[in-house]
């Protein structure tokens, strides 16, 4: 017990050249039984485990996952190891699988499953595309309810009853070569809830830096418990809750995605049991949560020990935060526990967040005449559930300053540096956190990004020390935690009006709504200003429906100097009604 407890007491500092499964091995060797994880179910038993025997469990998993990676050989890319796909519906069989790969030496990537993607047909395009991109190197390990579902020629190894519950045999996990700190350790996929993102490659040196950069941002203690829902498909659910959670030694609950959404509630009522004082969501899942629960449901609850409570993802919305404040303030929760915080799966998860402990604030931008290498109009500033008379504008809440380890910069369109407070530009990221790589095809094998410079795709200023982010420059519609690829939107827009994608736009008038209209400009339209019922029904009924359709017969849409759309100053210009629209036609 000293050596546990001398464990805690001194905060973990990765060293050069350590692994990640060597960091989880001596966890697992010095911790012995105590409780790391527990799988929160509702209608079954609950599964907790120590580290120790999650690895154990995952041992004979490994062993075979091993033998079918030597079958696939070095092949004709060998800058990553083997990939290796998990599919499955639950956390369970999702972490045996992850901790299974690790242990076998290949490099898992977890994929979202069908009732993620849209059912079982997108799930199975997203499977063949994603094993295609990774190439004939690439393996397959499900769980029983994912496993047989993509038809003949589909091989994977599937977790059954006595993987999961059996008894555990005293297998000896496969003797592998951990690699070096920049060597592959795992992918994951950039947001896309329609169309492929890309594959992000992340080595040990990435993961262990940015999780101890977040501890070190947040000012996490030895002795934190932490709750969570997150899909571990999602770098928020996979580093930001479990890696966080495992790589520090705090003890976490896992709930399901899919028991969260039926009600919201358990995850207060899992974090209120727990002691939980860390936990982690998108914007949306902070509005599920004030907004859904009855009286009843919250009965009992106690959030008093929740001090670190991050928020991103996607934009962060006053509202939601007020609101969560306000339902929950009698249960015990506190404004200032809340961390806003930027990130992308490119920067393995952090960026940047702001440390607990203070009330977040935020500034009042005039979304109108925003350009980048040009000031931010500021119209005044405020702090989170202190009342103020100035509504006008847009508030954008403070990032905080970028993790240790990460540099961060602004550029304008032209890629030229900015400098001051109050400056518009794209976010450039360098340092140890970025991504080791981007795999486009097995073919071209690993493109290494070096530590940057990373482009973000996203607009922000520096205030004051801290990161405030306005918008996406390639453009993402953000709806209930899903994401919609502009650009796919974009080419089934163009297919139902038989017009060139390359002169239509699809974007949502306000990102800080999660109900504003989405909209389709055209330009050079030569089509009748109403649409056939066809069509009507046609773009009303796509994944994300088309609310809004605006047109004219001249080109209209805002373009930088190579040609590429400026979804943020078409945004702007709609919005002001100064885009040189000629018809537009209500559709919902």
């Amino acid at each position: 017990m000293t050596q546990i407890h001398e464990l805690n007491t001194a905060p973990w500092v990765p060293r050069r050249g350590e692994t990640l499964l060597g960091r989880l091995r001596e966890l697992a060797e010095s911790r012995g039984d105590e409780e790391s994880l527990r799988f929160v179910r509702f209608g079954a038993p609950d599964i907790a485990c120590s580290l120790r025997e999650l690895l154990e469990r995952a041992a004979p998993v490994a062993t075979r996952i091993a033998e079918r990676a030597r079958s696939r050989g070095g092949g004709a890319s060998s800058s990553f190891p083997v990939p290796v796909v998990i599919t499955a519906l639950d956390p369970y069989p999702t972490v045996l699988a992850f901790m299974a790969a690790l242990q076998a030496g290949t490099a898992p990537l977890i994929l979202a499953p069908p009732n993620a993607l849209g059912g079982d047909n997108a799930f199975a395009q997203r499977v063949s595309s994603v094993t295609g991109r990774l190439g004939g190197r690439c393996l397959r390990v499900s769980d029983t309810s994912l496993g047989g579902m993509l038809g003949p020629g589909d091989d994977p190894l599937v977790l059954d009853e006595a993987d999961l519950f059996g008894t555990v045999a005293q297998t000896i996990a496969p003797v592998v070569d951990p690699g070096g700190p920049d060597d592959v350790v795992f992918f994951q996929m950039t947001s896309a809830s329609t169309g492929d993102g890309s594959l992000v490659a992340i080595s040990n040196d990435n993961v262990l830096t940015n999780v101890h950069g977040i501890r070190a941002g947040l000012g996490g203690g030895a002795h934190e418990r932490m709750c969570g829902w997150l899909p571990l498909y999602h770098d928020m659910g996979l580093i930001g809750t479990l890696l966080l959670s495992m790589l520090h030694g705090w003890p976490l609950r896992l709930l399901a995605p899919a028991a969260f959404v039926r009600r919201p509630a358990r995850w207060l009522q899992a974090m209120s049991d727990h002691g939980a004082t860390i936990t982690t969501a998108p914007n949306f899942g902070y509005d599920q949560a004030w907004q859904q629960p009855t009286d009843a449901e919250l009965e009992g609850v106690d959030l008093s020990c929740l001090r670190l409570v991050v928020t991103g993802a996607e934009p962060i919305r006053k509202s939601t935060l007020e609101g969560f404040c306000r339902r929950l303030a009698p249960y015990g929760f506190r404004a200032e526990s809340f961390s806003p915080a930027f990130g992308l799966a490119e920067s393995t998860l952090a960026t940047s967040l702001h440390r607990p402990g203070r009330l977040p604030w935020f500034v009042r931008v005039d979304p109108i005449g925003l350009h980048p290498g040009r000031p931010v109009p500021v119209l005044g500033e405020g702090v989170l559930t202190v009342p103020g008379e100035d509504d006008r504008g847009v508030a954008v809440f403070a990032l905080g300053p970028a993790l240790p380890d990460l540099g961060l910069g602004l550029v304008d369109d032209e890629g030229a540096a900015i400098d001051g407070d109050l400056m518009l530009g794209e976010i450039v990221l360098r340092g140890r956190s970025v991504c080791v790589g981007r795999l486009e095809t097995a073919e071209r094998g690993l493109v290494r990004t070096h530590g940057g410079p990373l482009s973000t795709g996203d607009l922000g200023f520096i205030f004051r020390g801290n990161l405030f982010v306005l918008e996406r420059k390639k453009h993402v519609i953000i709806r209930h935690g899903r994401n919609y690829l502009a650009s796919l939107l974009e080419e089934q827009v163009a297919a139902v009006l038989d017009h060139p994608v390359h002169q239509l736009m699809v974007l949502d008038l306000d990102i800080t709504d999660p109900v504003s209209p989405v909209c389709v400009v055209l330009e050079r339209f030569r089509g009748a200003p109403d649409l056939t019922p066809q069509q009507h029904r046609a773009l009303r009924g796509l994944e994300l429906p088309v609310d809004r359709l605006l047109s004219a017969r001249r080109r209209i849409l805002p373009r930088t100097t190579s040609g590429k759309k400026r979804y943020y100053l078409a945004r702007q210009l709609v919005r002001a009604g100064e885009l040189k629209v000629e018809e537009t036609l209500e559709l919902r």
